[in-house]
């Protein structure tokens, strides 16, 4: 926490608490999260894949629920692809 705020002060201002707020592809992303979280675990894709990879194998689940984790993951990394290009497009990068 301490290095992300350290960040966020070098990338704002040091009083960034008080004017940032999340970008519109950060809310999503967070909203689809949560989303998943609270009704549906197995759409949610972890950050570290080899760490969940055997017990995600291991799910008792018909072809028809393994194309929808297959679904869920997809769209859970194009929001979180969204993410990286706005925060790209926020904080450009000078030569």
């Amino acid at each position: 926490m301490d290095a992300l705020e350290r960040d966020l002060a070098h990338l704002r201002v040091p009083r960034w608490r008080r004017g940032l707020s999340a970008l519109p592809a950060t809310r999503e992303y967070a909203e689809r999260v949560r989303e998943c979280a609270e009704r549906w675990p197995a759409g949610y894709p972890a950050a570290f894949k080899r760490e969940y990879r055997k017990p995600l194998d291991a799910v008792p689940a018909d072809d028809l629920e393994k194309q929808r984790i297959v679904a869920g993951c997809k769209r859970a990394f194009a929001l979180n692809t969204g993410v990286f290009r706005a925060l790209g497009e926020e904080f450009r990068l000078s030569a």
